[in-house]
């Protein structure tokens, strides 16, 4: 899939010309953005990557724990491609350089986004599932220190590595999920972002209307970049509510096929999801997913655990906090629990809803 990072450099290193002579001349650096912040507040000083960051680019190899050579030479990327050294999330990444901000701060923690989240939810033990609701929709399902191989597209990433403690997770995704909002409130179809689940409740149901949320195609389990977004089932009955609805029910639904994956592909018995991400305050969301999916939902009092998860790496390794203090700052302000009735009369609309998105799936 166009998102991972493998294909794009290589598209960038056949495509621009500067790029590949700078690489032929030993003249460019590879990293990812983490490793271009550290090299510039260090005045250059270190050339470094966390695990996490790399572990999701597609030349990482979870299963040989380092660089995926083989696979790098299978693409065609050159073999004097200079790699950033891989650290753990938590290191002395060294200081950033005093003409920046009157001071050498340490820079102690680089973790990934979904890294950091799972983190600050806690979600340290096999078998722990942490959803995040936000620009993206990603479920990741711990599986400690073994990567998972998924035969349906389940990412086999590291969270985040303290030590050498590694921990591994199961993830998947639908990468469009904030940004449709955004462009549901650009059409006209609410005003304000707390006001979605009135307007959903406003009506009984979609009307028979559905949405693909596929702006930027469609991952696991289709893994389909050609597929199209798009509304079926439009009507002169249709109102701004039934499409808002059939927006949030897309959302639910990808998360209950993404959840019914891991439930094949893994030994899970969990029955909780810890869930962050600004997208999590829409309450008729999250308990239709809690529904469609048989889980409680722990919701957390502050939904940006991203900064958080970071900010307790660095502070453990820097001594400014301890665990015990990182586990008080893990608050539950709502647990959400599943009505079993509902779901029964959902999975007529799921079903539905995957044959709407056959028809939109290998447009371009």
């Amino acid at each position: 899939m166009n998102g991972q990072v493998a294909p794009r450099l290589l598209w960038a290193i056949k495509n621009i010309p500067q790029l590949s002579k700078a690489i032929e001349e030993e003249d460019a650096l590879f990293g990812c953005v983490d490793t271009w912040l550290v090299y510039m507040l260090t005045n250059k000083g270190h050339y470094i990557t966390d695990i996490s960051n790399i572990s999701g680019t597609a030349i990482y190899d979870p299963y040989d724990q380092n660089y995926a050579l083989k696979i790098m030479r299978l693409f065609g990327m050159p073999n004097n491609l200079k790699l950033p050294e891989i650290k753990p999330s938590r290191y002395d990444f060294g200081r950033t350089d005093k003409t920046y901000f009157g001071a050498m701060i340490p820079i102690a923690s680089l973790v990934s986004d979904q890294g950091a989240s799972i983190y600050g939810c806690g979600c340290s033990s096999k078998g722990t599932v942490r959803l995040t609701l936000g620009t993206g929709t990603f479920l990741s399902y711990n599986t400690l220190n073994l990567p998972h191989a998924s035969i349906s597209g389940l990412y086999p990433t590291v969270a985040y590595q303290e030590s050498e403690k590694k921990v591994f997770v199961a993830e998947g995704s639908s990468t469009d999920t904030g940004p449709i909002l955004d462009w549901c409130k650009c059409l006209g179809l609410f005003d304000d972002y707390k006001e979605i689940t009135t307007i959903i409740q406003s009506v009984e149901d979609s009307d028979g209307v559905f949405f693909i949320p596929a702006f930027s195609g469609l991952q696991a389990p289709f893994h389909d970049d050609t597929a199209a977004c798009g509304f079926i089932g439009l009507k002169p009955t249709t109102t701004k509510a039934h499409m808002l609805r059939a927006v949030v029910e897309s959302f639910a639904f990808r998360v209950f096929q993404l959840w019914s994956i891991m439930l094949k592909e893994t030994d899970s018995t969990t029955n909780v999801f810890r869930v962050d991400g600004g997208v999590s305050q829409c309450d008729f969301l999250l308990q239709l997913i809690s529904d469609l999916c048989v889980v409680e939902l722990e919701c957390t009092s502050n939904p940006e655990m991203t900064a958080l998860g970071a900010a307790q790496l660095a502070a453990l390794q820097t001594g400014f906090w301890t665990a015990e203090v990182c586990e008080s700052q893990r608050k539950i302000n709502r647990i959400i629990k599943p009505r079993l009735e509902e779901k029964e009369k959902y999975i007529k609309q799921f079903r539905l809803w995957k044959t709407s998105v056959e028809r939109l799936s290998s447009w371009y």
